[in-house]
Parts: structure tokens; sequence; C-alpha cells
């Protein structure tokens, strides 16, 4: 069911995701001085329009089973649950273990890149049966 190109596909559009997400939490972290907390929501808020575009199109090429407006609703709950998981996440790294969020963020990742590959194929963009 989950052929190599595939995986390769949804792979290369986590590590896209994944430098811009880094870009935006270090541009709000680094430049502006906001706190991890705040720098994590507004790096992942505009990662994700990328995220589902590239998801959409690249990954899943167009498929969802009902295109790109039905799987909008989907893809919000699939966020809202992966968004808690990154600030368990970090805060976690950075108030329990004492390292630096950008350890954090990597960690979430992980976790994040799991739930989202579940939850993408399944229920987000499932295909038609």
């Amino acid at each position: 069911k989950y052929n190599k190109s595939y995986i390769l596909r949804f792979f290369l559009v986590g590590v896209t995701t994944f430098a811009i997400n880094n870009l935006f939490f270090w541009f709000f972290n680094s430049y502006f001085q906001f706190n991890y907390q705040l720098s994590i929501t507004f790096s992942y808020f505009l990662t994700v329009a990328s995220h589902f575009l590239l998801n959409h199109f690249f990954t899943y090429s167009g498929q969802a089973e009902k295109g790109i407006l039905g799987a909008l609703p989907r893809y919000f709950l699939m966020l809202g649950l992966n968004y808690l998981i990154t600030l368990s996440v970090v805060s976690s790294t950075v108030e329990l273990l004492g390292l630096s969020p950008y350890f954090g963020i990597v960690f979430s990742t992980a976790a994040t890149a799991i739930s989202s590959f579940l939850v993408m194929n399944h229920f987000v963009f499932r295909r038609g049966r």
C-alpha cells in the first residue's frame, strides 16, 4: 500500500516544511526576541499553508477523496492535534530537560511526522475506495 515513491514524497515534504518551520522559528525567536512558545505558534501557523499544499499536490497528487476543499476541515483537526503535540514536546524539552527549544522542535518533529503520516493517509487525504 505504501510504495517507495509515496514514502519518498512524504519524506521530502517533511524535510521541506521542517526547514521552513525552523527558519520562521529562528526569525521570531532570534530577530524579534519572542519567547519560544510564541515563536513556535507563529512559525507553526505560517508553515501550515506550504505543508498542506505540498502534501495535497505532491505527496497525494491531488487524489484526495473530496478534493482540496473537502480535505481542509480534516486537515485543521490534524493541525490542532499536532500543535498540541509540538507545544507539549518543546515545553517538556525546555522546562524538564533544560535543553534549547531547537532540540524540542527536532523531537516534536519526529512525533508529529508519525501522527501526520497516519492521520493524513487515513483521514485527511484518504483516497476514494
